[in-house]
C-alpha cells in the first residue's frame, strides 16, 4: 500500500508541475525543455555515478607525503614566530592570536558586532585576507596570518580530497543532483546514508 501510494503521489506531482509549466510558458517552451533537456540528463548522470573514477593509490600516497611536508613546514614556521602551538581550526585560539597577541584591529562576524547581544570575533578567510592587505604592519603579523590561511588550505586538501574514501570497489564516486541549482546547473555531494551505510564516501566532484 505504501509503495503504491508513493508512486501515485509522484505521478500526481508530475502532472501538477507540467500544468504549472504550461501556465508559465503557453508556447510550450518550458515543457519541451523539461522533456528534451532535463529528463535525458538522468541516465547520463546515473551512468557517471555508477562508473566513477579509478584511483591511483601510489599517486595518493605521493600527494599525501607532499602535503604533509607542506603542513609541517607551515605549522613549524607559525610556532617559531609565535613561540607556541596554534590550532588553526580553533576559532577561539586564532582570534586570540590575531587580536590579543598580534594586535590586529578587531573584526567581528556579520551580525555579531560589539553592540549586539552575542558579539563574536571572526578569523575566516575573508577577514585574514583583509588584515594582511590593510593592517599587517610587521613581517610577523603578515607571515602568521598568511600561514594560518595556508595551513587551513593544506589541511582541507588532505582531509577532503587526498584522504577521501573510495567506494567498495576502489573507485571514487560522487552523488549528482541534476536540479541542484536554480540556474540550471547540476550539483554534487559526498555519498552518504541511505545510499551507502556510511557517513561519507567519495567526493563532491564539482
Amino acid at each position: 500500500y505504501y509503495n503504491a501510494k508513493d508512486a501515485a503521489v509522484t505521478s500526481e506531482v508530475h502532472e501538477t508541475l507540467l500544468e504549472e509549466a504550461r501556465e508559465r510558458t503557453p508556447d510550450g517552451w518550458l515543457e519541451e525543455y523539461y522533456h528534451t533537456c532535463m529528463m535525458p540528463r538522468h541516465k547520463f548522470y546515473l551512468d557517471m555515478e555508477r562508473v566513477g573514477f579509478r584511483v591511483s593509490e601510489i599517486d595518493r600516497e605521493r600527494l599525501l607525503d607532499k602535503y604533509m611536508l607542506l603542513y609541517e613546514q607551515v605549522h613549524s614556521s607559525t610556532s617559531a614566530l609565535l613561540g607556541y602551538e596554534l590550532n588553526v581550526a580553533s576559532n577561539p585560539q586564532v582570534t586570540k592570536c590575531l587580536y590579543n597577541d598580534l594586535k590586529f584591529p578587531l573584526r567581528y562576524a556579520r551580525g555579531k558586532g560589539p553592540n549586539t547581544p552575542y558579539p563574536a570575533l571572526t578569523a575566516d578567510e575573508e577577514t585574514l585576507v583583509a588584515l594582511i592587505a590593510n593592517h599587517a604592519k610587521t613581517n610577523k603579523q603578515k607571515q602568521v596570518a598568511q600561514n594560518i590561511l595556508d595551513e587551513r588550505k593544506i589541511r582541507k586538501t588532505i582531509s577532503t580530497y587526498i584522504l577521501a574514501k573510495c567506494d567498495y570497489d576502489g573507485r571514487m564516486r560522487t552523488s549528482y543532483n541534476i536540479v541542484g541549482a536554480e540556474t540550471d546547473r547540476t550539483s554534487t555531494s559526498n555519498i552518504s546514508a541511505p545510499i551507502r551505510p556510511e557517513k561519507s564516501m567519495g567526493l563532491g566532484f564539482q
